[in-house]
């Protein structure tokens, strides 16, 4: 019996396919032409790139111009069903949409008859009768599978076939060390949250294995879109990731959905970069071997401190201690006097600072400097200037200092006096001395310090305005922050200084929260940072990526270990149990995993990770591996992903990372 859907299908794809090529071809010998023929000029130069580009993405494209279908019957043509091809990206031929344009909603929403369309502001309602997940490849059907089809006599939608979803087959693919771009996966709540308006704050609770990660890169995808009517630049856009090796991993999604590389940083690197000037040495995360090797001498006390400074409360401390300081130094102002004779009276600095814009203790402090100089300028002549410059600067320092944010803040933490003072309301007793005692106790430029000092600095210099250049602006018309249960209030409330217009999307999971000395531990911590009727809270509740076993499994420890956290909802794609293998020694359980990793790779699998809870460890196991037989072991590290079958690292470092198999060390 011949498949009709099958034929149609492939006369429909041989059609594509060749108008595809059509294509390329016109775009080609249009390019070939002299400049004579084509004609010369800015506009001849523009329409060169621009076909430059399309011939490019219709290279690209023809593989597989699409992997969906959409019949819909318009209500204003109620007698004529239109067919909507959904892809990667748009093609100009047989009703080719890219995943991103308006028409690709009644697609991807499975209760949806109707579409916006963002340029033109209309609503079109009607009737999606059909929906079909094509695979192509390499220009060749391979299958097709119907969604949901409304029969021809109304009543009620069929589900016509009972093959292997898309998204099953997508998953049961081995992970490779690439993330892959998910649009022909895309499942209707990932894809209401990548649509979310551009002015909004977006907060996604997902659970492990959700695609939060997914969900981030293709929300950039979707509003740099050229399809959008408010199209975003990549200088205007940034991700933050929690690690060098999670970005090299994501690093290739984006342009493989044909967009532009955009700037990608993890929240450490990116805070270090704005600072006035460095500590002197890299930050360091001296508590994280201690907390999980969960033995330390005050410890508790310790992890107090350290949380505390990366708080909302401690941001107001900060401010706090910034208007101390100019109250202070306003009342101290004097007359400066230049060889015995005032040359600016008090009162008139005082009228400066009273008139100024800036906020800035440094940035006033150099407006006063400056009109001093032009007071000056009017007594004496230009010749002694640099003469009595040295003598102004000296006038101006005894009640206006230049202060050096990172010298104030060691101050501040180590001073009960000076924080009892800036602690108003923010911290009670208990904190306060905590912090003094052991605030400083763990050496100086540790990683829970850079929020704090990040946003002194801000607070004393202008560092939103430094003119800095094209490709590294300092506002942002949106941000994604991923992984960002472990990133600090005070961290957000640093980035949302560099926010144009509170475009965010947050992506985390309360229940991955690792460290208790940073980071969230409840969304409702940072909600208050941004205005409440743009602010959205969403969730991603399925976890696809795990099996149905190991998601049972995760949803039991987390009954005992966090019974508040969010519970993830299993997709059914069956296999293996979670296995608990025990041995009475360190090398009998080095050898037990080497039989286990090569069990694993016999059954074809082609990612493998071996994840303990310290660098030590994971050194130490990934020592025992080689010469346990496992030469292609390799030890992940925070700057680049592994290219080998095996994977040794901690926890932390391989966050949203994915994995055929995982093996937990020393678990308890």
């Amino acid at each position: 019996m011949v498949d009709e859907i099958w034929e149609e299908e492939k006369q429909k794809l041989a059609e594509t396919v060749q108008q595809i090529d059509e294509m390329i071809t016109y775009r080609q010998n249009w390019m070939k032409k002299t400049k004579e023929e084509a004609g010369s000029g800015e506009t001849q130069a523009k329409q060169r790139e621009l076909y430059e580009q399309e011939r490019e993405n219709l290279i690209k494209a023809k593989p597989r111009p699409y992997f969906g279908r959409v019949d819909f019957t318009p209500e204003d043509k109620a007698d004529t069903a239109e067919t909507y091809y959904i892809g990667k990206m748009h093609i100009p031929v047989n009703h080719v949409f890219s995943w991103d344009a308006d028409v690709a909603e009644l697609y991807r929403n499975l209760t949806c008859n109707e579409y916006e369309t963002k340029k033109q502001k209309r609503l079109i309602k009607g009737l999606v009768t059909l929906r079909r997940a094509l695979s192509v490849e390499s220009t060749h059907l391979i299958d097709y599978t119907n969604i949901y089809q409304l029969p021809a006599a109304g009543g009620k939608p069929l589900i016509v076939s009972r093959k292997e979803s898309p998204l099953t087959k997508a998953l049961a693919r081995s992970k490779t060390d690439q993330m892959r771009d998910i649009v022909e996966t895309l499942q209707p709540g990932q894809y209401e949250k990548i649509r979310a308006g551009l002015e909004q704050v977006i907060i996604v609770q997902g659970v492990a294995g959700s695609g939060k990660s997914e969900i981030g890169i293709h929300r950039l995808a979707y509003l740099l879109s050229p399809q959008r009517e408010e199209v975003l630049k990549p200088e205007d856009v940034i991700l933050f990731g929690p690690s060098q090796v999670f970005l090299t991993y994501i690093s290739t999604v984006l342009p493989g959905l044909n967009v532009p590389r955009v700037r990608q940083r993890t929240v450490t690197d990116w805070l270090r970069s704005t600072l006035s000037h460095g500590p002197g040495r890299p930050a360091r995360d001296v508590l994280q071997e201690r907390v999980l090797k969960g033995s330390s001498r005050n410890l508790d006390k310790s992890i107090i401190a350290e949380r505390l400074k990366g708080t909302i409360k401690m941001g107001g401390v900060l401010e706090n201690h910034a208007r101390i300081l100019k109250e202070q130094y306003y009342r101290n102002i004097s007359d400066i006097i230049v060889n015995g004779r005032i040359i600016v009276k008090k009162e008139q600095i005082k009228r400066v600072i009273r008139n100024s814009h800036k906020i800035n203790l440094n940035e006033l402090r150099k407006e006063i400097s400056a009109y001093v100089i032009r007071e000056v300028r009017k007594i004496f002549p230009a010749t002694v200037l640099r003469a009595i410059n040295k003598q102004i600067e000296k006038e101006i320092s005894r009640f206006w200092p230049k202060v050096d944010f990172l010298k104030e803040y060691r101050t501040l933490i180590s001073n009960k006096d000076i924080l009892t003072r800036a602690a108003k309301k923010k911290l009670d007793d208990d904190d306060i001395q905590t912090l003094v005692e052991y605030g400083t106790k763990l050496g100086k430029n540790k990683l829970t310090d850079l929020p704090a000092l990040c946003y002194l600095d801000h607070l004393l210099n202008d560092r939103l305005n430094r003119g800095t250049s094209k490709q590294r602006p300092d506002y942002f018309l949106h941000i994604v922050v991923d992984e960002a249960q472990d990133v600090s209030p005070l961290t957000l409330q640093v980035i949302k200084l560099h926010s144009k217009n509170n475009s965010f999307t947050i992506l985390g999971d309360s229940a991955q929260h690792v460290l208790p000395y940073v980071g969230i531990s409840d969304w409702n911590e940072i909600r208050k940072l941004f205005p409440q009727n743009t602010t959205r809270m969403m969730k991603a509740p399925f976890s696809y990526r795990p099996t149905y076993e190991i998601t049972g499994f995760v949803r039991e420890i987390l009954k005992i270990a966090d019974p508040k956290a969010p519970k993830p909802r299993a997709y059914r794609r069956h296999g293996d149990k979670v296995k608990f293998i025990r041995s009475k020694t360190q090398k009998e359980s080095i050898q037990a995993i080497a039989e286990d990793i090569k069990g694993l790779k016999a059954r074809g699998f082609q990612s493998l990770a071996v994840l303990c809870k310290t660098t030590r460890e994971a050194a130490e196991i990934h020592r025992g591996l080689i010469q346990a037989g496992i030469t292609d072991a390799s030890l992940l590290d925070k700057q680049q992903s592994s290219a080998s079958q095996v994977s040794v690292g901690t926890i932390l470092i391989s966050r949203g990372l994915e994995f055929d198999a995982v093996l937990i060390i020393n678990a308890n």
